[in-house]
C-alpha cells in the first residue's frame, strides 16, 4: 500500500508540472496573439518584419500565422525580409524554407522576400582589401546588415516595422526616417520566449536544429535551465535591432566566436570553419596593412572624432596587400573544399561558404584591384567607412 501511495504521489506531481507548462505556454502565447491581431487592426500602413533565421524571428511568424488564422480578414500588406548572410548555420535553409512558409500562408498579401547583397562581407574583404573589423573599425554590421534592409525600408514611404526582439517600449520610434516599430515580445523574458517557441509548425520549421545551436552557446545541459540571455547576446553586434542572429561564423570582431567552437562537437564539418576563422585573424595581425594611413587622419575634436585626410584614390595604401588577399582567398575556397569532403562523407549535402557569383567577384577584384576611400563619418557602430 506504501509503495502504491508514493506512486500516485509522483504521477500527481509529474502530471501537475506537465499541465502547469501547458498552462504558461497557452498564456504566453494568448498574449503574443491578443498583441499581435491589435497591432494588425490599427492602422493601414505596410508592415515589415526582418526575419534572422534565430528564434525570436521563427516564433513571431509562427504568432503572425496563428493571429491571421483567428482574424476574419486583414487587409494590410505585410512584408517578411531576410538579408542573405554567410552566416549560413542559420541561414543557408531560408529559401526553402520561405516557400514552405508561403503556401501554407497562401494569403497574397505576406510577401516573403530574401535580400542578396551583392556587396557582402568577403567582397570587402578580401576582394577591395578593406581591413577586418576591429573595435575601432567595425564596418560589417552596417554594411552586411543595416544597409540592405534599409534599402528595402526606403521603398516606403510609410511603415510600421515589427521586431521580434525582447525589452524595451511596445511602441517605439525607429531612428531610420522615423519609422514605428511594435514590439509584440517586449514584456516577455527568455524562458518565456522559449516556451513560445518549442511549439511545431504548419511548415515543418526544424525546431531542433535551433534548439541546438542555442544550445551550444548558453553551454548548459539545456537554454531552459537559465533565467536570461548572456550579456554577449544581448549587447548583438549593433544592428540597430534587425533580429541579428549571434556574431557571424567568420567574425573578427569577437575576441571568441563561442557558438561555431561549441557547435562543431556535435557537427564535425564545423572545424575546417573554426580553422579558416582563426587563420583570418593570424593572416590580419601579421600581414603589414597600412593602419597609420587608416587612422592618422582621425583627430579629435572636442568629444567628436572627425576625419580631416583629403579624399585620396590608392590600390594599396590602407587595404590588405594583394598577395595577402590571393592567400586568404585560396584559404576559403580550401575550407570550402573540406567542410564538404566531411559532410558528404556523414551522409550530408553539399553546401556553399559563398555563393560562385561571390567568388568571381572577388576573383575579378583580385586581379584588378581598386578601392577608393572618401569619407569615414561616425555612426552609432563606430567609425563607417563608405566604399564605392
Amino acid at each position: 500500500m506504501l509503495e502504491l501511495v508514493k506512486k500516485y504521489r509522483k504521477e500527481k506531481k509529474r502530471l501537475g508540472f506537465i499541465l502547469d507548462i501547458a498552462w504558461r505556454k497557452w498564456k504566453f502565447n494568448e498574449i503574443a496573439i491578443n498583441s499581435m491581431k491589435r497591432m494588425l487592426e490599427k492602422g493601414q500602413d505596410p508592415i515589415i518584419i526582418p526575419f534572422s533565421g534565430n528564434r525570436n524571428s521563427r516564433t513571431l511568424i509562427r504568432v503572425l500565422y496563428e493571429t491571421l488564422e483567428r482574424m476574419k480578414s486583414c487587409e494590410r500588406e505585410i512584408y517578411i525580409v531576410h538579408v542573405q548572410q554567410q552566416d549560413f548555420i542559420l541561414s543557408y535553409n531560408i529559401p526553402s524554407l520561405f516557400d514552405k512558409m508561403k503556401s501554407i500562408f497562401n494569403n497574397d498579401k505576406i510577401h516573403f522576400h530574401i535580400i542578396n547583397n551583392q556587396e557582402n562581407f568577403y567582397i570587402k574583404l578580401i576582394g577591395q582589401g578593406v581591413p577586418a573589423p576591429n573595435s575601432s573599425f567595425w564596418w560589417c554590421g552596417q554594411e552586411n546588415k543595416i544597409k540592405p534592409m534599409v534599402g528595402f525600408f526606403n521603398k516606403f514611404s510609410k511603415y510600421v516595422i515589427v521586431s521580434s526582439s525582447t525589452g524595451g517600449k511596445r511602441n517605439e520610434v525607429h531612428p531610420i526616417n522615423n519609422a514605428k516599430v511594435y514590439k509584440p515580445f517586449n514584456a516577455f523574458n527568455d524562458s518565456e520566449v522559449w516556451e513560445l517557441f518549442l511549439t511545431n509548425t504548419l511548415w515543418g520549421d526544424d525546431i531542433g536544429d535551433v534548439y541546438e545551436l542555442y544550445e551550444t552557446y548558453y553551454k548548459t545541459d539545456s537554454p531552459l535551465n537559465i533565467n536570461e540571455e548572456p550579456i554577449e547576446y544581448k549587447d548583438g553586434c549593433g544592428t540597430l535591432e534587425f533580429d541579428s542572429s549571434f556574431s557571424c561564423w567568420f567574425c573578427t570582431h569577437s575576441a571568441k566566436y563561442k557558438t561555431l567552437e561549441n557547435y562543431y562537437t556535435k557537427n564535425e564539418w564545423i572545424r575546417p570553419l573554426i580553422t579558416f576563422n582563426k587563420s583570418l585573424k593570424e593572416i590580419m595581425m601579421k600581414s603589414k596593412i597600412d593602419e597609420l594611413n587608416m587612422q592618422r587622419g582621425y583627430t579629435k575634436k572636442g568629444e567628436k572624432i572627425v576625419d580631416d585626410r583629403k579624399e585620396f584614390n590608392s590600390a594599396e595604401s590602407g587595404t590588405i596587400k594583394y598577395e595577402i588577399r590571393r592567400i586568404m582567398f585560396n584559404k576559403l575556397l580550401e575550407t570550402e573544399r573540406e567542410i564538404n569532403s566531411i559532410r558528404l562523407n556523414q551522409g550530408l549535402s553539399r553546401i556553399q561558404i559563398i555563393s560562385n557569383e561571390t567568388k568571381e567577384i572577388i576573383e575579378k577584384h583580385i586581379s584588378t584591384p581598386l578601392i577608393k576611400v572618401i569619407q569615414t563619418v561616425e555612426e552609432a557602430a563606430g567609425l563607417q567607412l563608405s566604399l564605392f
